[in-house]
């Protein structure tokens, strides 16, 4: 139900809160990165991915998030905002809503590392990090994934500033429209937050290059400004809505 996704969004980020798996701790004049491995996580990556969650049973696993399900995620994402008659559907409203806790959960993990390489300039804390993993994976096809991304924020965009005063007083009377409207928002903001974290991703991994220390094992990824760009000088039409 409506009730129950959005309760269990709720009630996850609290989880998340109150239990972190990355925080910074104070340790005398300076804080320290402490990484909680035991911690639940909703992806699943890197070691954790071939020993079936840390040696835990693989179903239990079933509904947690590689690199593919997180772009299959955003192609859904895509395709029910292109398709009308699917816009206000429970399963668009959950999507959204699992995307922004995704987000939400990419960024707990980022930005204390972040924060911790600025004092650090330790390269392994921004390369172990949930998001380098991710979108570092051979399963994820970068370009695919940021052009569903621009898409996203177009689609967002028209609908929020269509608003629900284009909307009819039969529309509004449905729960799930008002509800769909709102995600609409929070989805729009979640796809800045990425963007935002990922652009910050790239300068670091440009910095930690002329430092010298990364290597051939930390693969290779355009910058997400150059496909972004790529993208708005092909699809002129986005370019309007990415601004905005």
């Amino acid at each position: 139900s409506l009730e129950l996704n959005i309760a269990s969004f709720h009630l996850l980020v609290e989880l998340g809160k109150k239990y972190p798996r990355v925080y910074l701790a104070n340790s005398g004049s300076q804080q320290t990165l402490v990484i909680v491995k035991e911690s639940w996580s909703p992806f699943l990556l890197g070691n954790n991915l071939a020993s079936g969650e840390n040696g835990r049973n693989t179903s239990r696993s079933n509904h947690l998030f590689d690199s593919l399900r997180f772009s299959l995620l955003t192609e859904a994402m895509v395709e029910a905002s292109n398709d009308t008659g699917a816009n206000n559907g429970l399963k668009h409203i959950e999507n959204m809503v699992l995307f922004q806790y995704l987000v939400h959960t990419l960024e707990a993990d980022f930005v204390p590392r972040h924060i911790a390489y600025k004092e650090s300039l330790d390269w392994v804390i921004i390369r172990e990090s949930v998001l380098n993993v991710l979108l570092g994976s051979r399963k994820l096809v970068f370009k695919t994934f940021v052009k569903n991304c621009i898409s996203l924020l177009n689609q967002h965009q028209r609908e929020v500033e269509d608003d629900i005063s284009s909307k009819s007083a039969s529309d509004l009377d449905s729960s799930l429209t008002i509800s769909s409207l709102e995600f609409e928002r929070e989805a729009l903001i979640s796809v800045k937050k990425l963007f935002i974290m990922v652009i910050n991703l790239d300068l670091i991994r440009q910095e930690a290059d002329k430092l010298g220390l990364t290597s051939r094992a930390d693969g290779l990824r355009n910058p997400i400004l150059e496909v972004i760009l790529e993208e708005l000088t092909y699809n002129t039409i986005y370019l309007s809505p990415f601004l905005l």
